[in-house]
């Protein structure tokens, strides 16, 4: 007030003079206005005799509060050197003490330094307010120091660790769902781990976490493969032979913590050879499934001969389909040499015998063909039959056969379902070959 009133005066006397000359002509004024500027001088007058007194009432009590404030500040001194001795006998810094109870430790003793501090500045402002010395308190600028220190390492702590508790409850069917997240949220983990002071790397509390850290961190590359679609029984089976545990990963509520338990990392080389067998094994069973499906409904295409119907195999469409047939054949070998076909052995070597027995009848077929082609212009023509009387009679057999091998084929043209197991077929087109020849 003391500040403002030489100023205060002087703008009394500007605003005063203007609504005067509002008056003067006859402008329009609200009454509420009008009346707050006559009576702007009484109220500052009153205001400043409210002040007067107060200070006055204040200046009566000074002695007591000053009294009872250096009191207070003696007993508060005392109250700190008590503290300090208990958090150096019974806080988070003791030797010895474990992570998780020195993580309590450290709650208790923040809210009993929460309570000083509130304390510690009061007492501060009232000694600044009635120009006395400001105590210095060492005791408690060491504890604020160290508390800060201890929640940069127990915050962190206890971040992890319940962290880490919450992702091993995850169920396993939601795991791979949840990888990405989990990798991000430890490697942040481990950021700040690196960041942590030098004078906290030593504590028992650093140690465990930077090695839950750690150990997480490991074990989730591994988790991931165990998550690949290719994961089978049989990849399940030889995992808890190796580990030694039952991993019923198809339970509903199995849990990451379940394969985690199992000291997967004590296993490393075992758990990623089983989890590349599976990834490698899902790949030869794909190209299976493939060659299976593909072979499942390829057509013999036939063309017709002359006026007697289709009775002979087109030779672009049965090219393409040798083609076909060598590739599928290359395929098979190339997974029957894999080391880790043994799943599927009995498969791919079934479908070898199945491709190569087609792929030598449609050889023999096309043989036949041309040669049976060439000798039918001949044998249908008068004269030769004539000239040739047996030959023409036994190419009428020969010709017989043909249609009705032909017309088995028009009758069943997925070509595997005709040529393998047709003991007939592998039976008659040698012995046609050898007759036309």
């Amino acid at each position: 007030l003391r500040d403002k009133e030489a100023n205060l005066d002087a703008e009394f006397g500007p605003v005063e003079e203007r609504y005067a000359l509002l008056s003067k002509y006859d402008v329009q004024v609200p009454k509420e206005e009008t009346d707050v500027v006559t009576d702007l001088r009484y109220s500052w007058k009153k205001l400043k005799k409210l002040a007067s007194d107060l200070q006055e009432h204040l200046s009566q009590m000074q002695a007591p509060f000053r009294k009872n404030l250096v009191r207070n500040i003696k007993l508060f001194a005392v109250d700190v050197i008590q503290f300090r001795n208990d958090f150096e006998a019974n806080g988070p810094m003791v030797p010895g003490v474990a992570p998780m109870e020195a993580d309590e430790r450290l709650r208790k003793f923040q809210r009993l330094f929460e309570e000083r501090s509130r304390k510690w500045t009061a007492y501060s402002e009232g000694e600044k307010l009635f120009g006395l010395e400001v105590t210095p308190y060492p005791e408690l600028e060491k504890t604020q120091a160290e508390l800060q220190l201890l929640e940069k390492l127990y915050g962190l702590y206890t971040t992890v660790i319940n962290t880490v508790s919450e992702f091993k409850e995850v169920l396993w069917s939601d795991v791979k769902d949840e990888l990405d997240g989990m990798t991000q949220k430890i490697s942040e983990f481990q950021n700040g781990c690196k960041k942590m002071p030098k004078a906290l790397r030593e504590w028992d509390a650093y140690i465990e976490m930077k090695k839950t850290i750690d150990d997480f961190l490991e074990s989730l590359p591994m988790v991931q493969e165990l998550t690949h679609p290719g994961m089978r029984d049989r990849h399940w089976q030889a995992l808890e032979e190796v580990c030694g545990q039952e991993l019923p990963v198809h339970s509903e509520t199995f849990k990451l913590s379940g394969l985690l338990d199992a000291n997967l990392l004590e296993f490393r080389d075992d758990v990623e050879e089983i989890a590349m067998s599976a990834v490698k094994e899902l790949q030869i069973e794909e190209k299976l499934a493939g060659i299976a499906t593909d072979w499942s409904d390829k057509t013999l295409q036939f063309s017709a001969f002359k006026s007697r119907g289709n009775i002979i195999l087109n030779g672009g469409a049965t090219v393409e389909l040798m083609e076909s047939l060598e590739e599928a054949q290359m395929v098979l070998g190339s997974l029957m040499a894999s080391r880790y076909v043994a799943p599927f052995k009995e498969d791919v070597q079934e479908w070898i015998t199945k491709l190569s027995t087609v792929s030598e009848i449609l050889e023999q077929w096309v043989q036949v063909q041309s040669m049976w082609m060439y000798l039918e212009a001949v044998f249908t023509s008068g004269d030769i039959a004539k000239q040739l009387p047996q030959e023409s009679k036994r190419f009428q057999g020969i010709d017989k056969n043909w249609v009705k091998i032909m017309t088995k084929a028009n009758e069943q043209p997925i070509v595997v379902q005709y040529c393998f197991g047709n003991d007939v077929l592998q039976q008659l087109l040698p012995h046609l070959l050898e007759q036309l020849e």
